[in-house]
Parts: C-alpha cells; structure tokens; sequence
C-alpha cells in the first residue's frame, strides 16, 4: 500500500535531475501565462514560493486498495483507455474528497478576505480517458511492463501500484470550489504547456526530439522516482527511465502532447 507522507516527496537538492529545478521551471511557464495586471503580481509573487506538484497528487482511491492489492486497475497505474467506469468513479471521488479538504485546510489558515493562486495540471475536456497525464503516465506503465517480462519487476507489485494523482476539467474544479461555500473564485484560466519545461515554442512540432525526450525524463523521475522506489526498489530506477525515455521519444516523433494546466486565484469568504 502506497504511505502518501512518506513514499511521496520530490528529488531533493538544485541539479540537473532535482524537483527544484523542475518545478521552477513550470512555475515560470503558468505565471507568465497568468493575469499580470499590477492588481495579481503580488499575489503572484507570494504564492509561487509555495507551489508544488503535490496540488495534484492526492490519495490513492478508496477501492483500488485493499491488503495490498489492486481490485480492478490491472495493466494500469492511472486512467487509460481501458480502465473501467467504476475504476474511474473512483479517481473522481477521492479527488473530490481531497480537494475539498485541501480547501478547507487553507480556509483554516488564510485571513479574511485573504487570496491563494492555485497552478496544477488538469486536462482541456470531460472527456476523463484522454487527459495528457493519461498518455504520459501511461508511458511510465508500459515501462513497467517491460520490467516485468524482463523479470525485474514482480507482476503483482505492478498489479498493486496506482499513483495517487488526478487531472480534473476545469468544470469538475469550479463545482468543487462553489460548493465549499469558502472561496470566491476570482479568476480561472486553463491553458497548454509543453511536455518539456525547456521547449518554449508554441507550434505544434517537437524540434529536438532527443534533448526534449531526455528533459521530460528527468522531469517525470524528479516528480515519481521516491514513490516508484517504495514499492518497487531502487534497483529499477536506472533501467525503468532508460525504458521510459525511447516510449517518450517515439510518443514526440507522432505529436507534441501538451500538459493541461489550471491556474486559479480564490479570496476566502
């Protein structure tokens, strides 16, 4: 069973391969395609200190664990096309259930009328099954696969592990948020980043799809790699990646997927 306090925390330190560097990055991207009037900057300006990836990771489902193993995800660590409704209900509700906690924690600690700007990735429609974090985290499962029929990875511990991690619609954020009855919500905005945090171009084309492959590698392992270790070992880390980076490759050489990433800002009633 995953121990989200303690499997859970980014790679730590300011290198090539840290949470740091990363997340600086992606700070950058969604601030810079936020409100800038004189009005939010210094909003902004606090709020980036204390972003993190974690406003989109949350709790494994409720029902996707029990003793250890996996009821009904098989083959799949997140939604893929062929997880099952009842599976995806799932993801819903734990989301549902965390956010509004999370929301009520931070209505617990800001001042009246006080705000917060919010950045996490979600996904452009209802459509639950064809959210970005789907294809790149699918791309994590099929690595994993490998591992399996390469005899480094036990079929049931893959079998087990499902992140604790969810891209909502803008749609399923708003409903949350209203009926909390604790925030206004000021300002709402979704909109694309690329996979790699470095590819700063807003065409549909990947220009270096080697050096892009390689960056969004070291991005995904600086956000998963404690939590993979917990269930599965360190040993694997070295070999899972190098699997992962050719699934990116070949994934970039057919589209420029793109993060769906919400940016939010709330005053506390």
């Amino acid at each position: 069973m995953v121990n989200i306090e303690g499997d859970l925390h980014m790679t730590s330190g300011e290198g090539e391969g840290s949470y740091a560097k990363y997340s600086r990055r992606q700070v950058m991207i969604s601030t810079n395609s936020f409100d800038h009037s004189k009005r939010s900057r210094p909003q902004l300006r606090c709020i980036t200190r204390e972003i993190r990836f974690h406003h989109t990771t949350y709790t494994v489902p409720e029902g996707l664990e029990a003793g250890g193993q996996s009821l009904s995800n098989k083959d799949n660590i997140y939604i893929s096309s062929t997880t099952s409704p009842l599976v995806v209900k799932l993801f819903q509700e734990q989301f549902r259930k965390d956010f509004s906690l999370f929301l009520k924690l931070r209505h617990e600690e800001l001042v009246n009328d006080g705000h917060m700007v919010l950045i996490f990735f979600g996904r452009k429609d209802e459509d639950v099954y064809n959210g970005s974090l789907s294809h790149i985290l699918g791309c994590v499962a099929k690595s994993l696969e490998s591992l399996v029929c390469k005899g480094l990875v036990n079929k049931e511990k893959l079998e087990s592990f499902n992140l604790p991690v969810y891209g909502p619609s803008d749609d399923e954020v708003m409903e949350i948020v209203m009926e909390s009855h604790m925030f206004d919500l000021v300002h709402m905005k979704l909109f694309e980043a690329n996979w790699d945090p470095y590819d700063d171009s807003v065409d549909d084309v990947v220009h270096d799809i080697a050096s892009s492959s390689q960056n969004i590698t070291t991005g995904i392992r600086s956000v998963l790699e404690s939590l993979i270790a917990s269930h599965f070992g360190e040993s694997i880390l070295d070999v899972l990646f190098q699997e992962f980076r050719p699934l990116v490759a070949q994934h970039l050489e057919r589209e420029k997927t793109k993060y769906a990433v919400i940016v939010m800002s709330l005053k506390k009633i």
